[in-house]
């Protein structure tokens, strides 16, 4: 009889503290928001965003409030021939005045500019340059290699072209070219340390090895053996050459690339917890793009009910709708709460229910009691 006098208090108890929540539920501070670019494009921070096409043809749409548009194009690196490296891919920088209106870029293969078409207007970065029987390939951006008039000590090669600057001797590659160079004050590439378009430099016929940067293919040795290095894969950079072991005896240039950035128009997404659980950090995204969907939050002795896009709780959130303004989303609850802040109206049905529940297995139990 004690036994079952036990277990109807602690069914009594259980169903009073089903019906309330903790009491001073502790609610953390928000941290700090994230900011989600949409497009499979990547945050840079401060709202600015990046994309980037490594290859083939692609139609970039700009989000619905973007304030400035730019892309840096680089074509594709030039190929070697026999002892002569290929010119690096020309780099050209893009300001897009118009920022609304889609844009078609087509990324070179090795030897194929890059161009991006905007409406009637067509931008162009030059592919560098084939290596020759009498120079190294020209770069994209119009720096010659080493040329035919210039063989010394009977070394008959030479080294391509960079986008930044010509060679300074046979073997090695002309410099490629750092982006912040060509980036003004403004820009949303000022301070932007990628380098693109290196010239491919080469082995001479007298057994000298050639450096190579931002890209461009080379030649070193392995147990003593030439190896080649090809141009770096969407660098832009020209292929190496080697004038003595010319199998084969044409390296490829490598492909270009398209860097875009824009300056987005941000949202912010709140989330209203009314009083209950967590808090949830907020969220920056770029207008016109979606919020990410928060883990299921919890409370003490609640049921969460889903989110909302108004506190009367009457419109259900839909996540995969865009967001076109700053918005909050209101959670809502079952259950009753006692947290010291306003209850929400939902919730008192529910509350009111328990009560009475516990009330009832209470005077129960004190029954029981009586005639035990």
């Amino acid at each position: 009889m004690i036994t079952q006098r036990k277990a109807v208090t602690m069914a009594t108890l259980t169903a009073l503290t089903a019906g309330l929540s903790s009491v001073l539920l502790g609610v953390a501070p928000a941290s700090a928001t994230q900011f989600t670019c949409g497009l499979g494009a990547t945050s840079l921070g401060g709202g600015i965003c990046q994309l980037t096409y490594t290859a083939g043809t692609a139609t970039f749409t700009p989000v619905a409030g973007t304030s400035k548009l730019e892309a840096i194009l680089v074509g594709g690196g030039g190929d070697s021939s026999y002892g002569y490296g290929g010119g690096g891919g020309g780099v050209t920088l893009m300001n897009f005045a118009d920022t609304a209106t889609p844009i078609d870029f087509a990324v070179g293969n090795g030897s194929s500019p890059t161009t991006s078409t905007q409406g009637v207007t067509v931008t162009t970065a030059n592919a560098g340059g084939n290596g020759s029987g009498g120079s190294g390939g020209t770069s994209g951006n119009g720096n010659p290699g080493w040329s035919y008039s210039q063989w010394v000590n009977n070394d008959y090669s030479g080294a391509g072209g960079g986008a930044g600057a010509s060679p300074v001797d046979t073997q090695d590659g002309g410099a490629g070219l750092v982006v912040s160079s060509i980036a003004p004050g403004n820009s949303l590439f000022t301070g932007d340390t990628a380098c693109y378009g290196g010239g491919g430099a080469i082995l001479d016929y007298n057994g000298n090895y050639g450096v190579a940067t931002c890209g461009g293919g080379y030649w070193h040795a392995v147990a003593g053996t030439p190896t080649n290095v090809n141009a770096t894969p969407n660098s832009g950079g020209g292929a190496g050459s080697n004038s003595r072991a010319q199998v084969p005896n044409v390296y490829s240039g490598a492909s270009g690339v398209v860097v875009v950035r824009w300056q987005a128009a941000e949202s912010t997404v709140t989330f209203d917890m009314n009083g209950h659980g967590t808090a949830i950090h907020s969220q920056d995204v770029v207008t016109g793009t979606t919020a990410i969907k928060p883990p299921t939050p919890t409370a003490s002795g609640l049921i969460f009910n889903g989110w909302y896009t108004d506190p009367g709780l009457t419109t259900a959130a839909n996540f995969s709708a865009p967001i076109t303004a700053d918005t909050t989303f209101y959670a809502s609850w079952s259950g009753l709460a006692l947290t010291g802040a306003s209850i929400n109206p939902v919730v008192i049905p529910g509350a009111v229910g328990a009560l009475l529940l516990g009330g009832v297995l209470m005077l129960v139990s004190r029954r029981r009691r009586r005639h035990a």
